[in-house]
């Protein structure tokens, strides 16, 4: 009989668990400024320019790159709407997969699968912080209401 293999977890390994909760990886210093900590709830989300970095290339460059970019930008923009901010959950703390923000952005669901494995191993644009159905996630503070807003 063989040794159970010594691997670590999913997200070291690249395996995607069915219930894994993917974060934007550095939200908070990347994805945030001083207006967007005042608001409730995000109209839009502050993305950096540079066509040259690591995890730009790794993206663009394949076959499909424009569209895994399109489809980390859509996913971004629905992790600036859920609670914490940057951390895909939905408004009842399930974690998203593929199939929600296949129907939230419209994007191929299949599309959204490859970005989330490629935007986790190789661009190191997003993080798998639990794979436990249910995991508590810390909550960041309400914020500041935005003039206009509410319900």
């Amino acid at each position: 009989m063989n040794a159970p293999s010594q691997q670590g977890p999913p997200w070291e390994t690249g395996l995607k668990p069915a219930n894994a909760i993917y974060r934007i990886r550095n939200w908070q210093s990347e994805y945030e400024n001083n207006r967007t900590r005042e608001l409730k709830y995000m109209e839009w989300v502050p993305v950096r320019t540079r066509h040259d970095s690591d995890g730009y290339t790794l993206v663009v460059c394949r076959p499909n790159g424009p569209g895994l970019y399109g489809a980390f930008i859509a996913t971004l923009q629905v992790a600036s709407r859920c609670r914490p901010r940057g951390t895909l959950l939905r408004d009842d703390g399930t974690a998203h997969n593929p199939a929600s923000l296949s129907r939230m952005t419209r994007i191929p669901q299949e599309l959204l699968e490859e970005m989330l494995t490629v935007c986790t191993n190789e661009a190191k644009w997003l993080e798998i912080v639990s794979s436990q159905e249910g995991a508590a996630i810390p909550q960041e503070g309400a914020g500041i209401p935005q003039e206009g807003g509410g319900i």
